[in-house]
C-alpha cells in the first residue's frame, strides 16, 4: 500500500462530515493509520534494498537445449557395422608345434603340425583360409590355401598336420622354411569361412 495513499484515505475520514462520531474515535483512528505508515515505509525500505543488491545466479544447464539433445539422440539409432573380416578374426588362434620332413618324387617335402585354438564361443565344424609361415625377421617362408573338415569345440585347442605346397626346392624361400626351426617360426592364420555346428556359417567373401 502507497504512504500517499494512506494519506489520502485519512484526509478523507477527517474532512468529511459524519466519518468519526467522536473526536476520541478520530484520533484512535489517527494514531493507527500512523502506525501503519510505518510499517509501510519500513517494508517500502526493505524492498528497496533487496532491489538495489546485484541479482547472483548460479550457472546453470539450459533444459531446453538438453531435453532436445535427449530428444535427437533417442530419434537418432546407434547402427553398430561389423566388417566381415573382423568377425572373422577372433575365431581363430594358430601355432605351429611341429615340423617334419619326408621325402617324395618331387624331392623333400615338409609338414607343419598346427595347433588351432577355438576362441569363439560356439563348436566348430569346418574352416577354411590362407596359412601365412614367417620367420623371426618377418620373411614369409610359406603361404598356402588350407582346408580342415575336423570338429573343434568351443575354447579348447587341436592340431592337425598339413603338408607345405613344393614351390621348388631349389628356391631361396623354400631352403629357408626346411632349415627354421620350429621356435622361429611366425604363424598366421586369414580365415575365409566358418562353419559352426549349429548351422551357422561365416565367411569372408
Amino acid at each position: 500500500m502507497n504512504i500517499k495513499l494512506i494519506g489520502f484515505i485519512t484526509f478523507l475520514l477527517i474532512s468529511l462530515p459524519g466519518t468519526c462520531p467522536s473526536f476520541a474515535q478520530c484520533e484512535d483512528l489517527e494514531q493507527k493509520l500512523r502506525m501503519l505508515e510505518e510499517k509501510v515505509r519500513q517494508l517500502e525500505s526493505r524492498l528497496n534494498m533487496t532491489a538495489s543488491e546485484p541479482a547472483q545466479t548460479r550457472p546453470s544447464a539450459n533444459p531446453s537445449s538438453y531435453d532436445s539433445w535427449k530428444s535427437h539422440q533417442a530419434q537418432t539409432p546407434v547402427i553398430k557395422t561389423e566388417t566381415q573380416e573382423a568377425s572373422l578374426s577372433g575365431i581363430l588362434k594358430v601355432r605351429v608345434l611341429e615340423k617334419k620332413m619326408y621325402s617324395s618324387e618331387t624331392g623333400r617335402g615338409v609338414s607343419l603340425l598346427i595347433a588351432y585354438t577355438n576362441i569363439s564361443r560356439k563348436n566348430i565344424s569346418a574352416f577354411k583360409g590362407t596359412i601365412t609361415v614367417s620367420d623371426v625377421y618377418g620373411n614369409v617362408l610359406a603361404n598356402y590355401p588350407l582346408t580342415v573338415n575336423n570338429e573343434l569345440p568351443f575354447l579348447e585347442s587341436k592340431s592337425w598336420f598339413s603338408d607345405v605346397p613344393n614351390y621348388g626346392a631349389d628356391s631361396e624361400t623354400y631352403k629357408k622354411l626346411l632349415n627354421t626351426s620350429v621356435e622361429d617360426m611366425k604363424t598366421t592364420l586369414d580365415l575365409k569361412e566358418v562353419v559352426f555346428s549349429d548351422g551357422t556359417v561365416k565367411t569372408q567373401y
